[in-house]
């Protein structure tokens, strides 16, 4: 390619100067990888003196910037290249370059407003430079011609050559090059100044060797917008077969692809999905080169997914320690631990089994209930507002707008706004107050946080306690219900409620997945080739069944906790015991105030809200005797004194003093009233040893 020389000129030149006759512009973007000869190609062809914006590369530069192939570049693009064409008298057309190297990708925005398509200006030496520019351009579904910059040792191609696309022309070159990548039809007719329209269906180029779309007699030809398939002929992790049959989605992805397979987002954002049990396992083990700052993502980079993104609320980077690396990860997650340290969790469970009293009260002399809506739904809310210190009365607002962040809907973004205002008010109170409460502990803590710190903790601490415990309580009692065998250990005291809860916990986690860990550097994984900013989904639910470490999933798991419901790595749960005694006590509460509670419909009849995350039971409706409301006052854990405070515990000075706690007497447990009705009793069976201390104390 010839280059035409900008020299130093002072003032404009007579053909700098837009002639009298123009009256329309169009605007075309050169793209290409770093080193192709953008700037080359404008000062080439342009009619003006270019504009360029080139620097001396430095020292800074390396290890950043790819310069395998272009070794003596010395200089690079660092905002932009501007030319000009005149195409006729009327009509001129402006070239814009765009920088190469991914760093200064965020560019691209303002240089394609206004495009009608993009040059791809290629370096045949180095094809696998142009690979993410062109999945760029076909992800925003930009129209788009290849150019070839023929380097004197650049192997030479025929346009012969080129081979011919899945029903459509192959795409136009401004040259000779190497043969087209099959592509299916346009589905768009957009204009091109001076060359055949091409227009590409969205394709996830994350991945390695996957086509721009899907293969002929693929389903996804055709194919509406929430179709199974999508761009490369990928499965898509939304729309209805992914809200009708997650777990057979999984399943499939497993056999198609292996412990580590190729998926789509929504508005298909390309994905990893890890399957296998000792690959989610690596990838949590090994912070050095998989981390959960979204910021390491590609597409977060490049601008490709910005704060209006539905899923935006479940991984945009947020100063907490599940997003922080290295020594700040360290100093916030020490915070949290510390916090979670000073919790009273004797008091947490009094607070647990006042709470499923007060809840059994509301619906007990119904004989009826939907344990999901009456229940399992507000018990984690009201406990999780006690220990962060916040009152009662946000119980209902707090959950409809976790269940509406949770699930991706196209108000998440204004729920998540939401719960923040609430949290950050709380905290300023706190800051100005102190109390005995996880706030406060997270506020006086040595890491000192700031009130914004602490106001993502708290969200991060509510959010992910209600929807994991929410599911976890809500399962186990599904469990409970629908399975004799579970029923009948649970009952004759060969499994308690805490070994029930750990059951669940590997076939129905709370999560069953986890969005998401970026690769910081190029890596394999599951026979996969992962790249550097490519995102990767932590599939829980599919790694508890992994065949390799769960051949029969009918085998008993009881003592067993090798299952990734909390994750791992730095970055597990640090509240796991928490959601355990919220869902043990909780369902040891209701079950023994409705020992007689049955299913009031078919187990067929069950349905699930799946969204991204998690899979939420949407109803349990029971029958059950109805029973008299219990005296809360009278309650374990219930002091009689007014809780305007909102503690969750008998006060305590802080920190608690060193020294042996003595023991405590056990708290007398008043016997309920009986019941308006015949009570439907359990048979006889060897009952476990809280339950037989329980009546005991009761005077059974």
């Amino acid at each position: 390619m010839d280059f035409k020389s900008s020299d130093t000129i002072t003032g404009p030149r007579s053909e700098d100067v837009l002639p009298d006759t123009a009256t329309a512009a169009v605007k075309v973007v050169i793209v290409g990888g770093f080193g192709v000869g953008k700037t080359t190609m404008v000062g080439s062809v342009s009619e003006i003196r270019p504009l360029t914006t080139e620097e001396t590369m430095t020292q800074a530069g390396v290890g950043v910037d790819d310069n395998r192939g272009v070794e003596s570049k010395t200089a690079t693009t660092v905002a932009m290249d501007f030319g000009r064409i005149s195409i006729t008298d009327q009509l001129v057309l402006y070239l814009f370059g765009t920088p190469g190297q991914e760093r200064f990708w965020f560019l691209w925005n303002g240089l394609f407003e206004g495009a009608l398509g993009a040059v791809v200006l290629v370096d045949t030496r180095r094809l696998e430079v142009s690979f993410d520019v062109i999945g760029r351009l076909e992800e925003r579904g930009v129209p788009f011609v290849v150019a070839i910059n023929s380097f004197p040792e650049a192997p030479r191609h025929n346009l012969d050559d080129r081979g011919g696309g899945a029903g459509g022309p192959p795409p136009p070159r401004a040259g000779p090059g190497p043969p087209a990548v099959p592509r299916p039809p346009p589905r768009t007719a957009r204009p091109f100044i001076g060359a055949s329209t091409v227009t590409t269906p969205k394709a996830p180029h994350s991945f390695p060797g996957t086509p721009a779309g899907p293969p002929p007699g693929c389903p996804a030809h055709g194919a509406d917008p929430v179709g199974p398939f999508g761009a490369g002929g990928l499965r898509r992790l939304y729309g209805p077969e992914a809200e009708r049959d997650a777990p057979g989605l999984f399943e499939k992805l497993r056999a198609e692809h292996g412990p580590v397979a190729p998926a789509l987002l929504h508005d298909d954002v390309p994905i990893w999905v890890v399957l296998g049990h000792s690959e989610n396992l690596h990838m949590l083990r090994t912070h050095s080169v998989y981390t959960r700052n979204s910021r390491r993502w590609r597409l977060v980079q490049d601008g490709t997914l910005g704060p209006d993104y539905p899923l935006t609320p479940l991984f945009a980077w947020q100063p907490i320690c599940s997003f922080a690396e290295g020594a700040e990860r360290e100093r916030l997650r020490g915070a949290v631990n510390n916090a979670m340290q000073q919790i009273d969790y004797r008091g947490v469970r009094r607070a647990i089994n006042r709470h499923s009293n007060r809840l059994v009260n509301e619906f007990g002399q119904d004989g009826r209930a939907d344990l999901v809506s009456q229940f399992t739904d507000h018990l984690p809310m009201l406990v999780m507002l006690d220990v962060l210190g916040l009152p009662e009365e946000y119980n209902e607002q707090m959950v409809d707008a976790a269940r509406d962040m949770l699930q991706g809907t196209e108000t998440a973004n204004a729920s998540n706004a939401a719960i923040m205002g609430i949290l950050e008010r709380h905290v300023a109170r706190r800051r100005a107050q102190p109390d005995d409460d996880f706030t406060s502990s997270l506020l006086e803590d040595e890491a000192r946080l700031t009130d914004d710190e602490v106001a993502q903790h708290l969200r991060l601490v509510l959010i992910a306690a209600y929807e994991a415990t929410s599911n976890l309580t809500a399962n186990v009692l599904r469990m409970v219900l629908t399975d004799p065998r579970f029923r009948a250990q649970l009952n004759g005291g060969q499994m308690t409620v805490p070994e029930a809860v750990e059951q669940t916990l590997w076939d129905q986690p709370p999560f069953s997945n986890m969005l998401g860990y970026f690769a910081v550097q190029d890596a394999e994984l599951g026979g996969q080739q992962i790249r550097k900013g490519d995102a990767l989904l932590l599939n829980i639910a599919a790694a508890n069944v992994d065949p390799v470490v769960r051949p029969d999933l009918e085998a008993n798991m009881q003592g067993n906790r090798a299952h990734l419901a909390f994750g791992g790595g730095v970055y597990e749960c640090p509240g796991d015991d928490l959601g355990r005694a919220i869902a043990d006590t909780g369902v040891d509460a209701l079950l023994m105030r409705l020992p007689d509670v049955e299913l009031a419909v078919p187990e067929t009849d069950l349905h699930w809200t799946n969204s991204l995350i998690s899979s939420h039971l949407k109803e349990l409706p029971v029958v059950f005797s109805p029973r008299q409301p219990l005296e809360l006052s009278s309650s374990p854990g219930q002091t009689g004194a007014s809780r305007t405070d909102w503690e969750i515990s008998s006060p305590a000075p802080r920190p608690p003093a060193a020294g042996p706690v003595p023991p405590q007497a056990a708290p007398h447990v008043p016997a309920p009233p009986a019941a308006d009705g015949p009570v439907a009793t359990v048979p006889a069976q060897r009952r476990g040893a809280w339950r037989r201390l329980v009546e005991w104390v009761r005077g059974g």
